[in-house]
């Protein structure tokens, strides 16, 4: 959570991002200019292999970035293009933010444990009522959004389908140092060192523990992001912690969200739903006439020399070869 000496710092910044913004010409080219800036002069790209001092592990610098823009992007209103499928996972979670070029992450211990310091906000696009809970809502003390989760004694949660993201407050002035976190496969542990476990209970389902992290924000506010082993919904994060209605999660997921393959088929569908609803050649139509345009010409060709028209092209139905009237 962004104290106001954080927000009037950014304001006073503006001038020289919108500078650079206008040197650059557009966002696209400013962001292109930022992580370029990261590849060359920081360990941001960097997968931290085992004895190394820097970079991050695999798979955490995307996070951080994804995180990063969720935060964001939920002060905005919320982005209507997406596509429904049941189900489907929606947002990524917290990560942790960027390192400098020559120091390495705050690694915990290796007993299930992976720890990053640093001062993020994890929070998703929007919250709907799954708090099947009738605990107490603790004091709100950031903007941690309980997205497909919901609000215990002890802890704040969200999830996607692949990813669940806690908070949990600590007394003020924690170190990273001070905490404990531990992982396996089926339950978790959290805690103050020489006292009580503030969370020591079996989770809903399996996690990849070698995927999951934390992070202290402002010395207060511990952040658990663990990776499901499958994709599914959670009731609860701890088994007998109060459950949220599955049925009642928010399926909704941005085309972004998907594989490059899954993205391409799915903008090729949306793009032959608009052509025909404008009574255009859909994608495959317009790749097969793009086939008879070169075959309208080719040598030998009766057509050659003629300007193309393929209406007057004798298509046999089930005759999907372009080069049939020719042949």
């Amino acid at each position: 959570q962004s104290t106001w000496g954080d927000q009037l710092d950014n304001m006073n910044d503006d001038d020289l991002y919108l500078s650079i913004a206008q040197k650059h010409g557009g966002i696209q080219p400013l962001l292109e200019s930022f992580f370029s800036f990261l590849s060359r002069r920081t360990d941001f790209f960097h997968v931290m292999q085992e004895g190394d001092k820097m970079g991050f592990p695999a798979g955490v610098a995307e996070k951080m970035v994804l995180s990063t823009f969720r935060k964001f992007q939920s002060k905005q209103p919320r982005e209507t293009t997406s596509v429904t499928h049941n189900p489907a996972p929606t947002v990524a979670p917290v990560a942790p933010s960027m390192a400098a070029p020559s120091t390495a992450p705050s690694m915990a211990p290796s007993t299930g444990t992976s720890a990053v310091t640093s001062t993020p906000v994890p929070a998703a696009p929007s919250t709907i009522s799954t708090t099947a809970s009738a605990v107490p809502t603790p004091p709100a003390a950031s903007a941690f959004s309980t997205y497909n989760g919901g609000v215990t004694e002890r802890y704040r949660w969200q999830q996607t389908l692949t990813d669940v993201v806690m908070e949990i407050e600590v007394p003020a002035g924690t170190k990273a140092n001070q905490l404990v976190v531990t992982f396996s496969a089926s339950r978790l542990k959290v805690g103050l060192k020489g006292a009580p476990l503030l969370i020591d209970g079996e989770l809903d389902d399996k996690i990849r523990v070698d995927d999951c992290f934390w992070n202290l924000e402002d010395g207060r506010l511990l952040h658990v992001n663990m990776e499901k082993q499958r994709e599914t919904w959670w009731k609860s994060v701890i088994k007998g912690d109060a459950e949220i209605d599955t049925t009642k999660v928010d399926s909704t997921r941005n085309v972004q969200d998907y594989d490059p393959e899954t993205q391409g088929a799915i903008r090729k569908i949306m793009f032959d739903q608009a052509q025909k609803a404008a009574g255009l050649p859909t994608s495959d139509e317009l790749k097969n006439q793009e086939m008879l345009r070169k075959a309208w010409d080719a040598e030998g060709s009766p057509f050659k020399g003629q300007p193309f028209d393929p209406s007057i092209l004798n298509m046999q139905q089930g005759n999907n070869d372009p080069a049939g009237p020719f042949m």
